[in-house]
């Protein structure tokens, strides 16, 4: 299995919707903890 195909099986399984949530639950705002951490939507 090449990267390519993992990062294919992932991109399957984005959910915009849980993505959002989590990027809040996360903290990921500017001055934030998680500021930078990116999840896929």
């Amino acid at each position: 299995m090449s990267h390519q195909d993992v990062i294919q099986s992932l991109q399957i399984q984005a959910n915009p919707e849980k993505a959002a949530f989590v990027a809040r639950y996360f903290k990921t705002g500017p001055g934030e903890y998680g500021e930078n951490d990116r999840f896929w939507d």
